[in-house]
């Protein structure tokens, strides 16, 4: 077994410990990528921007500023791509662009050139310099047959320019993202407003739903109960809690196993520990035998002396400890404590907020080369980019319990209140049994430390299933196996699969 675990490359045990499995990496890299295609394709400014050509001519003047036009109908002024309409219809391809020239403080004769990417002639190319009154006189003529020179006489501040030209339709490069921003552009004014608008309140919609969901509280009962409100396995109890199995659910089912005889756990060192399964007449729940199962094997294929270390053990139990979990959800389920399914719920938020955030992406991109126009609607999509995350960070988190959930939950509620009391424990012949029993459930509510300082002034006796040197009091037991808890719970999470998470 040493060996098959060496095989594991750095690499492949250091990405999930930064929260990376394969899925969601391999889903961020696709995205990296197509954005990173899109980048390249839809701003080819050092690619497609031609070296200027002027001939004796155009270099006989000096112009403010120059544009050029690629064959993927860009409009590029000084590496500055600029907002473009296209129309085309079997007869003509029109482009138009608003020019934003520089700043004009006072009255001023403005010219500039427009560097074509193919030749035309008189015949087969028109251009027109539109303006809203701010100038005398505009004017445009064709230098050669990949030149345009355009003029406005008398420039007044706030004199809107716009550049429109005409082509033979199969002027431009006919490339699928051309195709596109046309289709796009021939929609009517008021579509991508409403989608730039719509989309992002539903995300936003979905995202407080969850929020109102999330933020349902129990209250315990009155009183205080000194006694397991019911047989529930910790692990169950986690669910009921906090809707899903996270670090501590897990930690406490393997107290729990140790404690029932299915675990013997050695202490190696202070921070190695060694772990072998044994027979129990205990009888297991379907989640806690899956899950023995996949990460010791079968009973009768193993010897139960034989040990494996969690350290360097994680194929053991891989990917598919997480069948293992979803029992678990199944079976909280099935007891009626919630209306859905965990598990099911978990992975139909995750899909609503992977779908959201692949329209986010698209929104924002073709907001960013198809309608910069209006500029303002880059914010809701970005928003929604946010809103998407948040809502697949909170899948996992998203209880709906029943009323016998609730109820089932306030008893234990008021069970946790006696587990955080400071009053201390009389000495009983159970104490210690007591401790170790309802240890995993003070686990469950991040109260093992409370609970613990209860048994301090009691004796206590190293247990059979915890193998390590001299233990005489609860505090060195706890100093000893409370440190492997977190350690354990963060392994086992590791190897789970997400979405059963």
């Amino acid at each position: 077994m040493g060996s098959n675990m060496g095989g594991n490359s750095l690499v492949g045990r250091t990405l999930p410990q930064l929260g990376l499995y394969r899925r969601s990496l391999g889903f961020f890299v696709v995205v990296a990528i197509i954005g990173s295609i899109s980048y390249l394709y839809l701003k080819p400014l050092n690619a497609e921007s031609p070296q200027n050509t002027n001939d004796t001519n155009t270099t006989q003047q000096v112009y403010d500023f120059e544009l050029t036009l690629t064959e993927s109908g860009t409009l590029v002024m000084e590496k500055t791509q600029l907002p473009t309409e296209i129309f085309r219809s079997s007869e003509v391809l029109r482009l138009r662009s608003q020019v934003v020239a520089k700043a004009i403080q006072f009255d001023n004769n403005l010219t500039f050139l427009l560097h074509l990417p193919k030749p035309v002639t008189e015949q087969t190319f028109a251009s027109v310099l539109e303006q809203n009154g701010g100038a005398v006189e505009t004017s445009s003529q064709l230098l050669d047959p990949t030149t345009v020179a355009f003029s406005a006489l008398s420039v007044t501040p706030g004199t809107q320019l716009s550049v429109k030209l005409e082509f033979p339709p199969d002027y431009l490069q006919q490339t699928a993202m051309l195709k596109l921003k046309e289709w796009a552009q021939a929609l009517p004014t008021y579509v991508w407003p409403a989608v730039s608008i719509a989309l992002p309140a539903l995300a936003l919609l979905i995202l407080l739903m969850m929020a109102i969901s999330r933020s349902r509280k129990v209250s315990p009962m009155p009183g205080e109960t000194t006694d397991l409100p019911s047989r529930l396995p910790p692990a169950y109890l986690g669910i009921l809690l906090n809707g899903k199995i996270g670090n501590r659910e897990l930690a406490a089912t393997f107290f729990d196993l140790a404690r029932r005889g299915h675990i013997v756990i050695r202490q190696a060192d202070s921070d190695e520990f060694r772990f072998s399964r044994r027979e129990s007449t205990d009888k297991l729940e379907p989640f806690e035998s899956e899950l023995l199962q996949q990460i010791f094997g079968p009973v009768s294929d193993r010897a139960t002396s034989e040990e494996i270390n969690f350290a360097i053990a994680q194929e053991v139990f891989s990917k598919r400890i997480s069948h293992a979990f979803i029992l678990a959800y199944r079976r909280v389920s099935e007891l009626g404590f919630f209306y859905t399914d965990p598990a099911r719920l978990h992975r139909r938020y995750q899909g609503t907020g992977v779908s959201l955030f692949v329209l986010s992406v698209l929104g924002f991109t073709g907001q960013m080369f198809m309608f910069q126009s209006i500029k303002q609607l880059l914010f809701l999509w970005a928003g929604m980019v946010v809103v998407s995350l948040l809502i697949m960070r909170s899948a996992d988190a998203l209880p709906l319990r029943t009323v016998h959930g609730d109820n089932e939950l306030a008893k234990w509620l008021t069970f946790r209140r006696f587990l955080l009391s400071r009053d201390q424990l009389a000495f009983s012949t159970q104490s210690q049994e007591k401790y170790l029993a309802y240890l995993p459930y003070a686990i469950i509510f991040n109260a093992e430390v409370e609970w613990t300082r209860k048994f301090y002034d009691l004796p206590f006796t190293q247990p059979s299933w915890f193998v390590a040197a001299q233990i005489s009091t609860i505090d060195d037991f706890a100093n000893n196996i409370f440190p492997f808890f977190g350690y354990l719970s963060h392994v086992l999470a590791l190897s789970s699969r997400p979405s059963a998470r």
